[in-house]
């Protein structure tokens, strides 16, 4: 999360804290986010009663209505679990020059930068080739490469060492840094490691759990918008698919989430 956005949830968290009845939630899908930079930025914005998820294979953003390629989204929940709002929270131009604090943004370049900010970096490449040539945008465009290899020589020893912990996790994030980063020179480590996780025992049914839930489960959930429908379309659904791959951690994960979608006032 970028500290901009944060600052951002932590003002909407001061104006709405006497809301008994509001929940925010806050959805992470940035690559290259992970538990432990979160819990920092969490404590240094004293955001501890505010929940925070990093959704590294879609579905909770499916799940609460909001698209995955915007990398930080607030959603508000009523009593009932329904969302009653949502605020993307990132691709501004002041978000970029936060990220790019040591690096001056030529004139012409904040779209670039702005791309950049998004993590879309072949459409970063296109604009930055529709600029005049000159030494100012020559500095940028090192300058951002740079950054970019510096984020991923470090990357994929991160995923490795965080592999044995939460396999499923880091088997989503190496296939992400592979279509983030599919020029970079660990790309080929980052695909391997990702393989080697999909045919490990402690990750194998993670894994299949992940991609039954696309087919079987995701798509009857998106065409409900009662708990009436939920019940009778969808709650069947889920119970088989809960019985073959209820003791997953991602089938606890997402059914943690059915359980906000529709919440019966008690």
């Amino acid at each position: 999360m970028k500290k901009n956005a944060l600052a951002k949830l932590a003002k909407d968290l001061e104006a709405h804290k006497s809301d008994a009845n509001v929940t925010f939630v806050g959805i992470n899908t940035t690559v290259g986010a992970n538990e432990k930079r979160i819990r920092a930025e969490v404590d240094e914005f004293n955001l501890k009663p505010f929940a925070h998820v990093l959704d590294s294979t879609g579905m909770i953003s499916s799940a609460y209505g909001v698209s995955w390629k915007v990398l930080l989204t607030v959603v508000m929940l009523d009593a009932e679990g329904k969302v009653v709002g949502k605020r993307s929270l990132d691709g501004s131009l002041p978000e970029a020059k936060g990220i790019l604090a040591d690096v001056k943004i030529p004139s012409g370049a904040e779209k670039a930068a702005y791309l950049f900010s998004q993590q879309q970096f072949n459409l970063m490449e296109q604009e930055l080739a529709k600029l005049p040539p000159g030494a100012e945008i020559k500095g940028f465009r090192e300058a951002l490469k740079k950054k970019i290899e510096d984020y991923t020589k470090k990357r994929v020893p991160e995923l490795a060492a965080a592999a044995d912990a939460n396999p499923l996790n880091v088997y989503h994030e190496a296939l992400a840094f592979v279509k983030a980063f599919p020029g970079a020179k660990e790309a080929g480590a980052a695909q391997s490691l990702a393989n080697k996780l999909a045919g490990s025992p402690e990750a194998k049914k993670e894994v299949e759990a992940d991609k039954m839930y696309h087919p079987g489960v995701a798509p009857e959930l998106a065409k409900v918008n009662s708990e009436a429908a939920y019940d009778k379309k969808v709650k069947p659904i889920m119970a088989g698919y809960l019985q073959r791959y209820g003791d997953t951690k991602f089938a606890e994960a997402m059914k943690a989430v059915h359980a906000t979608l529709f919440t019966k006032e008690k």
